[in-house]
């Protein structure tokens, strides 16, 4: 969870096809990604297991214009700003079925300490921190996280535009067949200045290498949780519909106002060091809240600033 563009990504880091051919070719239709089965007794040898992935995953970024005064009052907004500023490295590890991603922290120096688990289900608004030594767990809404990473209350982002192009460069990441693509997002934000708005068009580039040996669509959510706040979902159906699962990603934001183009600090990038496709894991790793789990109504991290 990581500059703006990079609070969005780290914890902690969504589309209908606006994509276009790539130096105006005709698009390229996208594989068919493999579809994870459900494994009864009868090929487990045992109890029935669920299908799914493991990958360990490197971030890479800098926090260079991260201020705790932006958190709009929020105690734990303020918190996580002030607790990014130093953070330029996240390593950790994904868990993933085709409805619920878990993201286990291996940083042993970034704001949540080594073994918190951040759980999301698809289509949820919010993230589930749970410390698995105290079996306990704490819900963080993402809008309002949101709200705090973008820098303070009132700022509102709409009219999302998302545009795939495919390359044909392939090669192999982590022993995966992965193709090349890039990404081209931008969205207005209207912020409030005095008793009116400025509007600041923004726009994201991305170099993608993808693989459809894994079911993206449970990882892309979790690390994209930022363009939940597309009403339209265009982001978020782009690139499910034209992005495998991301084994690396290169991520700029820039901004256009007055004066013209401008890119912003906090450039990020993502890779995945090792992948384990196809593991057979008990069902209840994936229900949430994790069973036997105590829900908390106060951030437990607060009192490790």
């Amino acid at each position: 969870m990581f500059s703006r563009p990079r609070r969005q990504t780290l914890v902690a880091l969504g589309a209908m096809a606006l994509a276009g051919a790539a130096r105006g070719q005709a698009p390229t239709p996208a594989p068919t990604p493999r579809k994870r089965k459900p494994l009864p007794p009868s090929l487990t040898g045992g109890p029935p297991r669920v299908e799914a992935d493991v990958v360990t995953v490197e971030i890479e970024a800098t926090a260079r214009e991260t201020r705790a005064e932006a958190a709009g009052g929020s105690a734990e907004a303020a918190w996580l700003i002030e607790r990014l500023r130093d953070a330029v490295r996240l390593s950790s590890r994904f868990t993933l079925s085709d409805e619920v991603s878990i993201q286990e922290i291996l940083s042993t120096d970034f704001l949540l300490p080594a073994g918190t688990k951040v759980y999301h289900k698809r289509g949820d608004d919010q993230f589930l921190l749970a410390d698995p030594q105290q079996k306990t767990y704490y819900p963080m809404g993402i809008p309002s996280l949101m709200a705090a990473l973008e820098g303070g209350a009132g700022i509102v982002n709409s009219q999302y535009e998302a545009r795939v192009e495919h390359s044909q460069e392939k090669q192999k990441l982590v022993g995966l067949e992965c193709r090349r693509s890039t990404v081209n997002i931008s969205y207005a934000s209207a912020v409030p200045l005095e008793n009116d708005q400025v509007f600041i068009q923004r726009r994201v580039a991305m170099t993608v290498w993808h693989t459809f040996e894994i079911p993206g669509s449970a990882f892309v959510e979790h690390v994209f949780f930022q363009y939940q706040s597309d009403a339209a979902r265009r982001v978020r159906n782009t690139l499910l519909a034209e992005i495998g699962f991301p084994m690396q990603i290169d991520f700029v934001l820039s901004r256009e106002g007055a004066k013209g183009r401008k890119e912003e600090p906090g450039s990020f990038r993502l890779r995945v060091t090792e992948a384990q496709v196809q593991v057979a894991l008990e069902p209840e790793l994936f229900k949430l809240p994790p069973a036997g789990f105590r829900r908390l109504d106060r951030n437990p991290y607060l009192r490790r600033s």
